[in-house]
């Protein structure tokens, strides 16, 4: 019985435990995945906009993948108004991730 009981209490931890992980992810972010898909996407934004323009629904995919890389919340608001909704914004994006200012990335 206290085996059922400790097996049944660590199903339950696992589950709490990787909700955990998702909320972690979703809300805050992993700051090394999310740079390491920003480092790859970077050039392929570039490339995209300056040879389909802004309004092209490759450019829209290309940026709404970039506005989904902050964490959930005011950086992720900020980074969008501030790169992703004026049309020109996309100009301001620095090559390296690391530049981005804290209230817009992680």
């Amino acid at each position: 019985m206290d085996s059922d009981k400790i097996l049944k209490k660590l199903g339950v931890l696992g589950k709490v435990l990787s909700g955990g992980s998702f909320i972690y992810k979703q809300f805050i972010g992993n700051k090394k995945d999310a740079n390491a898909v920003y480092i790859k996407l970077y050039p392929v934004m570039r490339s995209t906009l300056q040879n389909y323009g802004w309004d092209a629904e490759q450019s829209q995919g290309v940026l709404q993948t970039l506005a989904n890389l902050p964490p959930t919340g005011a950086k992720r608001r900020n980074f969008v108004r501030r790169y992703i909704t004026p049309r020109d914004g996309w100009k301001k994006l620095p090559k390296d991730p690391n530049d981005i200012p804290f209230g817009f990335w992680h």
